[in-house]
C-alpha cells in the first residue's frame, strides 16, 4: 500500500522555516520533534496518528521506537510542474471493516499518493 522506495521519497529538503531550496539538505529528512505536543499525546487511548496540515511537502513518518505514532503531513500548495516532489493533498479517512484507512491524494497528478491502514490497538 504505502510506497517508501527511493524513488517516492524526496531527495531534497527545502529550508524548515523559509522553504528556500539554496540552503537545502540533500540528506534523509528527519521527523522533527515536538516534546510538548508528544507528551499530550494519549497513548493510553491508542494515539496511532498524527495527521499535520498545510505544509510544502508531503511526508509520512512511520511510527518508532521512540515515537509510537504515525504522522502525516499534507502537502501544498505547490502546482508548479517543475517541483514534482511539491504537490497539494487531500487526506481522505474512513473506518472499513473495524480498521481507519487512509488515502493521501496528490491534486497535482490526480493519482493517489499512499494509501495507508491503521487497525486498533489491543
Amino acid at each position: 500500500m504505502l510506497d517508501t522506495s527511493a524513488e517516492a521519497q524526496p531527495d531534497v529538503q527545502p529550508d524548515a522555516l523559509t522553504g528556500d531550496e539554496s540552503s537545502a539538505s540533500t540528506e534523509e529528512p528527519v521527523a522533527p520533534s515536538y516534546p510538548a505536543f508528544e507528551q499530550s499525546v494519549d497513548l493510553d487511548n491508542g494515539v496511532q496518528l498524527v495527521v499535520a496540515a498545510h505544509q510544502h511537502r508531503y511526508r509520512f513518518d512511520p511510527a518508532t521506537a521512540e515515537r509510537p505514532w504515525a504522522q502525516i503531513v499534507g502537502g501544498g500548495p505547490e502546482m508548479t510542474p517543475n517541483a514534482p516532489d511539491r504537490f497539494p493533498t487531500v487526506i481522505e479517512g474512513k473506518v472499513d471493516g473495524g480498521e481507519l484507512k487512509i488515502t493521501v491524494h496528490n491534486i497535482k497528478t490526480g493519482s493517489v499518493q499512499a494509501e495507508l491502514a491503521f487497525k486498533p490497538r489491543a
